[in-house]
């Protein structure tokens, strides 16, 4: 028993040593830094449409994710709502503006789903509103991020 103590305790050394020895989580054929967060917006207490806005221009071709978090904070007697809109280019040409977001103007807190897609380099991604029926009184926030995935 005593002759076995010290092996046992190798053992467990040397195990516990490749648990932690391993640092590639990615495939190596992977861009290192991918993905990660290249353009965020915060849209907080507005009360109207923002102008379309250039969220960011891809310096090569890429794949891409945004996703955006609304909110209505303060609710308006109109029932209407808020729309966001993304564009972009994609080597298909310009992809129309495709809605990634709507809220209520009533008290409401929603997530869509994130949009992904490919964007050609030196093409800006844009982000752009409507208002659908009433608004007005209305208050609300939007958390914009687009991520960079390849």
């Amino acid at each position: 028993m005593q002759k076995k103590m010290p092996w046992l305790f190798v053992t467990l050394l040397v195990s516990t040593g490749f648990c932690f020895a391993q640092t590639e989580s990615k495939d190596p054929g992977q861009n290192p830094g991918l993905p990660r967060v290249v353009a965020r917006l915060n849209l907080v207490d507005k009360t109207s449409l923002i102008p379309a806005a250039t969220l960011y221009t891809p310096p090569q071709d890429g794949i891409f994710r945004i996703t955006v978090v609304s909110a209505c904070t303060k609710a308006s007697q109109g029932g209407g709502g808020w729309i966001f809109y993304v564009s972009w280019t994609s080597d298909i040409g310009l992809i129309n503006p495709v809605e990634v977001a709507s809220v209520p103007a009533s008290p409401y807190i929603g997530t869509q789903f994130p949009l992904t897609f490919t964007a050609l380099q030196g093409t800006p991604i844009t982000l752009s509103m409507s208002a659908s029926k009433f608004t007005k009184g209305s208050h609300y926030n939007a958390y914009i991020i687009v991520e960079q995935l390849e």
